[in-house]
């Protein structure tokens, strides 16, 4: 029996030790396989699709947060976004989540902060989302008038050809 690195001894041992349904010992030397044992070939599972939030009511999520932080006594509060600018919402929620006073007799600051924070949570996934669709919609847009995709590697942060590919639309 000859095995040369590590992974080939052990290898050659599983072999040695394998036994097929009979109970009779296969595989004498390396890399012997008796007939009765067949490769498995190794099918790559098929990716899930991913899981979006899709079409939300990011309107009515803003003005439940406006009343959990009405309700927390947000020292800000006068200054809180219109519903439409979500992104100056969630950094006004951001800023002023830590000054917020719940009234502990009314209800449980646990309850409204939580409830917040999924609400946030929510809407920043909301955000990504739509950033992602805004941005393959401007590489192909660029696509379509002959640009390069190693031009694209600087608005991407990646550095090579082969990231600014991944990052492609498939299609």
């Amino acid at each position: 029996m000859s095995c040369g690195d590590s992974r080939e001894l052990r290898r050659c041992v599983w072999s040695l030790i394998r036994v097929d349904r009979g109970g009779s010992q296969i595989g004498s030397r390396c890399g012997a396989q008796s007939p009765g044992v067949v490769a498995q070939s190794k099918k790559p599972r098929p990716k899930r699709p991913a899981i979006r939030l899709g079409g939300i009511n990011t309107v009515a999520l803003v003005d439940r947060l406006r009343e959990l932080y009405q309700a927390g006594d947000d020292p800000e509060f006068e200054l809180f976004p219109a519903s439409d600018e979500l992104l100056l919402v969630l950094r006004h929620a951001e800023r002023t989540t830590g000054e917020l006073r719940v009234d502990t007799a009314q209800v449980d600051p646990k309850d409204v902060m939580g409830e917040a924070a999924i609400i946030r949570t929510k809407l920043w996934q909301y955000l990504r989302e739509q950033a992602d669709a805004g941005q393959l919609k401007a590489i192909e847009a660029g696509r379509a008038f002959g640009v390069l995709w190693h031009r694209f590697n600087e608005a991407l942060c990646v550095n090579t050809r082969h990231g600014t590919q991944q990052r492609k639309p498939r299609g």
